[in-house]
């Protein structure tokens, strides 16, 4: 019984992620489109090393391991750039 409670708290979890992951993704279209306007290029290293620094700090403070955070982070830039790229033209 408390297995399917603990699963039931995982599903809960990756729901609120999943919706999380959607609501900033949609964000970096927003973003997307501001950069085209004003003509900033998409990839900004400046930003990218302070998010990247942000949020290790938080992962530490929380406990998770810095390496799955770096890749977990790492992942949801390049598909954010992806989607940049790709709204681009439009």
């Amino acid at each position: 019984m408390i297995l399917k409670l603990l699963r039931a708290k995982i599903d809960k979890a990756d729901k609120e992620l999943l919706i999380a992951l959607a609501s900033r993704m949609k964000t970096v279209r927003k973003i997307g489109h501001i950069k085209r306007k004003l003509g900033i290029p998409i990839k900004q290293m400046g930003r990218w090393n302070e998010v990247m620094r942000s949020r290790l700090s938080k992962a530490k403070n929380l406990g998770l391991d810095p390496d799955f955070t770096r890749l977990f982070f790492q992942q949801i830039h390049r598909e954010a750039l992806k989607i940049q790229k790709r709204n681009i033209g439009k």
